[in-house]
């Protein structure tokens, strides 16, 4: 079987080569939201990239033990950039898991690094994306606007499930220049309003979640690095298990 992931340190690590056509999958979650990506490299090299959102205080009819409300996210309903109308093509190098998800890619002289976490208290999801022009030339991208993707129905009324981000329209880069930009994935009950957090302030949020789990207690160091990390991870996945559900 072919080896994908390399462990380094407290993460695992897929850098990609050239010819690799692989996908996977992670599921991460908060009190309120649990996310999972689906994430690889197509058969051309181009990024393979969609979405779950799973809601649990969101119930819908009949209220039973499968009633968790959420919805579907691809690359084509997701946040995309474009030059010249066409959407860009991004070239996955680098997969990192840590407790969120890192996909590092390069476009069109751009270094586009997208990581992945959910809120850790709140209903929503969270993608940083990080824009690097690798040109002197000015680079020019524009994205999609913030957008109500989908509806349904459930014991608290009418859901919407919104996509939002701080972006402007279009993006101006050159030389070295970055620009962050924080989407967030939520699902509201109609009539409520979002109002858009620091991305900054819930990855920060994020990592001191994740080192509860981790670091607090019942640390196996038998200097393994394969039993060590999966020991840490799986401390994560079932203690961020635990969600509100009223």
């Amino acid at each position: 079987m072919k080896q994908y992931w390399n462990i380094t340190g407290n993460t695992i690590v897929w850098d990609t080569k050239n010819g690799d056509s692989h996908s996977d999958n992670l599921e991460m979650s908060g009190l309120y939201c649990s996310q999972i990506v689906y994430y690889g490299t197509k058969d051309d090299g181009t990024l393979s990239l969609s979405q779950k959102l799973f809601f649990p205080t969101l119930r819908t009819i009949p209220n039973n033990t499968h009633a968790t409300f959420g919805f579907n996210i691809d690359q084509s309903t997701d946040i995309h950039f474009l030059r010249f109308g066409d959407i860009i093509a991004e070239y996955p190098e680098k997969f990192t898991i840590d407790g969120t998800l890192t996909i590092q890619s390069h476009a069109e002289n751009l270094k586009i690094t997208r990581l992945f976490f959910p809120s850790t208290d709140g209903r929503f999801a969270v993608q940083i994306i990080t824009l690097t022009a690798e040109s002197d030339t000015e680079i020019q991208v524009s994205l999609n606007s913030p957008c109500t993707i989908s509806c349904g129905r459930g014991t608290k009324g009418v859901y919407l499930c919104q996509i939002h981000h701080n972006a402007p329209s279009v993006i101006s880069l050159r030389g070295g220049e970055k620009r962050e930009i924080a989407v967030f994935y939520t699902a509201l009950i109609s009539g409520e309003s979002f109002e858009i957090p620091q991305g900054a302030h819930e990855l920060e949020k994020r990592y001191k979640r994740i080192e509860e789990l981790c670091d607090g207690s019942l640390i196996l160091d038998t200097g393994i690095p394969e039993l060590d990390t999966m020991t840490r991870l799986a401390k994560l996945r079932a203690g961020e298990s635990i969600f509100e559900t009223l």
